[in-house]
């Protein structure tokens, strides 16, 4: 079967390639079942830096967003492989302490450290800002006003993604 290339952007800086196996081991890891277009992508690229990184909403809305990096499954090389630093370790992290909506799977992050994400549930890409709690909020609350809807999906996503002008 011929392998569908999702889009022009490339990316460079990635960590070891991923196998259908690992995939399984993701998902029994973290008890979720991964978007396909997501796994197709992290088949190619396993993390790392896009050529295309800037996120601009096309209501305008809000400023544009750059990612910064892709987060790698499983392996970080540079970081020895340490959990805090992979999608899967990330998000374990972040459910457990509450920091982030069980249904959000951050997959890259931004240069203040907020997250983009995967809903896994729905399949829908949302910004979720980490620094901007309300202790007069609940906790549910502050993950609505903190989780901005971006785009269907995660093929479109990775499309949409526009060179930085700097």
């Amino acid at each position: 079967h011929q392998r569908i290339h999702m889009n022009k952007n490339t990316f460079t800086d990635c960590e070891k390639s991923l196998t259908a196996n690992d995939f399984l081991l993701i998902e029994q890891d973290l008890s979720i079942r991964l978007p396909a277009e997501l796994k197709e992508h992290y088949l190619e690229y396993n993390g790392g830096t896009p050529k295309n990184s800037v996120w601009h909403d096309p209501e305008g809305k809000w400023d544009e967003n750059e990612v910064r990096d892709f987060l790698p499954f499983l392996y970080f090389n540079a970081k020895q492989d340490d959990p805090d630093f992979t999608i899967n370790g990330t998000a374990k992290e972040e459910w457990n302490e509450q920091q982030l909506p069980r249904e959000l799977l951050p997959f890259a992050i931004d240069w203040g450290g907020n997250y983009f994400c995967v809903n896994h549930l729905d399949e829908k890409i949302y910004y979720f800002i980490r620094d901007n709690w309300s202790d007069n909020l609940t906790l549910e609350r502050n993950w609505i006003v903190n989780t901005r809807y971006i785009t269907d999906g995660f093929a479109k996503f990775v499309q949409g993604l526009k060179e930085s002008e700097d």
